[in-house]
């Protein structure tokens, strides 16, 4: 343990005496890989007037602090569907299919500002945001969705 945090602490004094913070966030980002640099995402607006229709027997699953996934109980798929997250984040899903989707990332979602859902972290869980709405625009039209979570996914 001792031989690890003597190791953070050298690549940080050799990092800073290199080049500064440009050179730590290089080192950083390869470190954490979830970390790297993305393109800002293009921002979503809630569609709030836009007419709505029956709900969907789908459900979204909370799955730990940063995945969702679907799980489809109607007769037919969704293609290029945009989901929308406590009429706040949305995204556009390629594909909803039958049964149980894969794992859907939270940080895909994004609001008006260009800001990615607050997943929190190690070290700030406090900032994850709950979630409590879910729509689905199908046909131009706003489906309500329900949202559960699994048990204990915020637990240590």
């Amino acid at each position: 343990m001792t031989t690890r945090l003597l190791a953070a602490v050298l690549l940080t004094v050799t990092a800073m005496a290199c080049g500064g913070c440009e050179a730590i966030s290089h080192i950083t980002s390869s470190i954490l890989p979830d970390r790297q640099q993305e393109p800002d995402p293009t921002p979503m607006i809630y569609p709030a007037e836009a007419e709505t229709d029956d709900a969907l027997d789908i459900q979204i699953v909370r799955q730990d602090r940063r995945h969702i996934r679907f799980d489809n109980r109607t007769t037919q798929s969704l293609n290029d569907v945009t989901i929308w997250l406590n009429h706040e984040y949305g995204a556009v899903i390629d594909r909803v299919p039958i049964g149980n989707s894969g794992q859907v990332p939270l940080l895909q979602f994004v609001n008006q500002h260009g800001e990615r859902y607050p997943v929190g972290s190690f070290l700030e869980p406090e900032k994850a945001k709950v979630l409590v709405l879910a729509d689905a625009v199908v046909d131009g039209k706003l489906r309500k969705m329900n949202v559960r979570l699994v048990d204990e996914w915020d637990k240590p």
